[in-house]
């Protein structure tokens, strides 16, 4: 029933049917605009990383096994037991 007056008030108002025209080929306009804007950008984003070497450095870190060795070297010492019983105080350790 609600339909049925709507469209009864769409059809009766050539105005209000030539406004939303305007208002589609409107919003038509500014999607193609922001598609070609996302695009441009995308575009431009990858170039500036490729140039800089962004990919190359990502692809090293997932894959170079030497860049692995290179941060195990770098930790700290391994904590044996003994030394962690001598600082709890362990009676038996001494």
């Amino acid at each position: 029933m609600l339909i049925l007056i709507i469209s009864s008030m769409i059809s009766l108002s050539p105005e209000l049917e030539q406004e939303m025209g305007d208002f589609r080929t409107m919003s038509d306009q500014i999607d193609s605009i922001l598609v070609e804007k996302r695009e441009l950008f995308g575009n431009n984003l990858r170039r500036a990383r490729r140039q800089s070497g962004y990919y190359q450095q990502v692809l090293n870190t997932y894959t170079a096994p030497s860049l692995a060795v290179e941060q195990a070297d770098n930790r700290p010492p391994s904590i044996k037991p003994s030394d962690v019983d001598i600082k709890c105080g362990n009676i038996d350790s001494l």
